[in-house]
């Protein structure tokens, strides 16, 4: 296993995404949901989940990791929670 350390002091979520897109990208496989299925998907669901979707959402970004429903779909529903209950 290999640990990635990063300093986030003074980056907003955004200002991460979008310096460490590449490193995102090579981590694809390594990052975890909270709530998986049987094959290690993410619901989209979760709050991180929502909030690392419209991250992704807010660069231009596809997500690279796999969520059990279609980019589209969990894009949608992280913009109709955002809608509904604020940033």
């Amino acid at each position: 296993k290999k640990k990635v350390s990063i300093n986030l002091t003074g980056f907003s979520e955004l200002e991460l995404l979008s310096e460490l897109e590449n490193e995102i990208l090579t981590l694809k496989g390594k990052i975890t949901s909270y709530n998986p299925d049987e094959l290690g998907r993410s619901s989209g669901k979760s709050g991180s989940d929502v909030e690392r979707i419209l991250a992704f959402h807010e660069i231009g970004r596809v997500d690279p990791i796999e969520y059990v429903e279609s980019w589209e779909s969990v894009l949608e529903n992280a913009l109709r929670l955002k809608n509904e209950f604020g940033e």
